[in-house]
């Protein structure tokens, strides 16, 4: 059957002012390291339905900021906070890395073999899961400062381009009504979605080279949205499926 990418903005909107309001008190609970990694490498038990990997960390910093902020700990503050939002929502998800590591990091070895061997350790988790979606947290930068606007990307397989709209919409309300980017393809030469063979998107969630921008991404409100802005997106995703089934 086809799908049809149907987004009503009002019903949106009141599923974000919900979340909203929920995770206004549980969103403060502790979110720190729990040991998920471990647990991924291990047996958890389950098919959680939902990856989220907050892209780069440890050795890898990512984009910085003019501020010093990195890509890497915002990136996990979002996915660690859209975790957090899952969970109230009864939806099962488990993250690549819930602390400040690169994965399968090995002593000694190079900086471009330590890079292959994080994105390689991803890919595996992705395996253990393939029915599971991918949401890989990521921020944007350019060389010019002028640029802004969150945006979605999204993989080959092609039920992520319907989760990218749904995102790209909901990045849209949340948090610039003007942000008139489309949702795209992911660019060649990117690992990851090259790899995963099911649904996958990379959300960017906005320009560290951007100073406005960055400095909003910075702040524990701005991230709580797009935090919602990703989570509410799987969740209509997730109930067109339902219906579609």
């Amino acid at each position: 059957m086809k799908h049809h990418l149907k987004l009503d903005p009002k019903a949106l909107f009141v599923l974000l002012a919900l979340l909203t309001f929920a995770a206004s008190a549980f969103i403060r609970m502790d979110i720190g390291p729990t040991n998920q990694h471990q647990q991924v490498s291990g047996s958890i038990g389950y098919e959680p339905a939902v990856i989220l990997d907050a892209g780069h960390g440890g050795m890898d910093g990512g984009a910085v900021a003019q501020s010093g902020q990195t890509e890497k700990e915002l990136n996990l503050l979002i996915a660690q906070k859209s975790r957090m939002l899952l969970k109230f929502m009864g939806v099962d998800c488990v993250m690549t890395r819930d602390s400040d590591i690169s994965l399968d990091y090995e002593e000694g070895a190079s900086v471009r073999q330590n890079k292959q061997n994080d994105l390689r350790a991803r890919v595996k988790v992705t395996e253990r899961f393939p029915e599971s979606c991918l949401i890989s947290i990521h921020m944007n930068q350019f060389s010019q400062a002028k640029y802004h606007g969150a945006q979605v990307f999204y993989g080959k397989d092609p039920e992520g381009q319907i989760l990218a709209q749904y995102m790209q919409d909901a990045f849209r309300q949340a948090l610039d009504p003007a942000n008139d980017r489309k949702i795209k393809p992911s660019p060649h030469g990117v690992y990851l979605m090259e790899k995963v063979t099911a649904p996958a998107v990379i959300a960017e969630c906005g320009f560290l080279s951007n100073p406005q921008e960055a400095e909003k991404l910075g702040q524990d409100p701005y991230q709580t949205k797009a935090s919602l802005a990703i989570v509410s997106s799987y969740l209509c995703f997730a109930g067109e499926k339902e219906e579609i089934q």
